[in-house]
C-alpha cells in the first residue's frame, strides 16, 4: 500500500485540481455522461484553474488533496454546512485506497467541527462508493449537469 497525504489544497494545487477533475469526469462516469458531448460541456464548464483557485479561497469550504508517490491522486471538500461537493481520485488510482482515506477525512474534519450529518448529490458511478461508507438515499433523484443524481445523507 501506497502511503497516502491528505492536506488542505494550496493555490500551487489549483490547476492540477482541475486536470484530475477533468480527468476522473471524462474516463470514469461514463456510466453517467454516456459520452454525450452536451452533459460532458456542461459537468466540465467550472472545471477551470481560476474557479479552483475561488473554490480554494473559499472560507466557508474545506477542500482538500490527497498525494501519494508525489503524484495528486485525489481531490475532495465540503463546505461548513457538511455538504461535500467534491471526491474525486485520478484514474490511475481508483481502488488503491484514495477515495476511501479523503471520505474519512471529512467525516474526522466534520466532527472536529460539531457538523452532525454529511450530505450530497452523489452520481451513478460513486452512489455504491457512497453507499459503503455509510450514506444513504434521501429523496428523489435530481438533475446533476443534466445527469441523474442522486441525494445522500449520513448521521456522524
Amino acid at each position: 500500500m501506497n502511503e497516502i497525504s491528505i492536506r488542505a489544497a494550496g493555490i500551487e494545487d489549483a490547476e492540477f485540481m482541475c486536470q484530475l477533475l477533468i480527468r476522473s469526469i471524462t474516463q470514469l462516469c461514463a456510466e453517467d455522461h454516456h459520452h454525450n458531448a452536451e452533459i460532458l460541456n456542461t459537468w466540465l464548464a467550472g472545471k477551470t484553474k481560476e474557479n479552483m483557485v475561488a473554490w480554494i479561497a473559499k472560507r466557508q469550504i474545506h477542500t482538500v488533496v490527497a498525494y501519494t508517490q508525489n503524484q495528486l491522486a485525489g481531490v475532495a471538500s465540503i463546505e461548513n454546512s457538511g455538504f461535500i461537493h467534491l471526491c474525486y481520485v485520478a484514474p490511475e488510482w481508483i481502488g488503491k485506497g484514495i477515495g476511501h482515506q479523503l471520505f474519512k477525512h471529512l467525516e474526522a474534519w466534520s466532527v472536529a467541527q460539531n457538523i452532525s450529518e454529511l450530505s450530497l448529490t452523489s452520481t451513478a458511478t460513486a452512489k455504491q462508493f457512497y453507499q459503503n461508507h455509510g450514506m444513504v438515499f434521501t429523496g428523489t433523484r435530481t438533475n446533476c449537469f443534466g445527469t441523474v443524481g442522486y441525494p445522500m445523507k449520513k448521521m456522524l
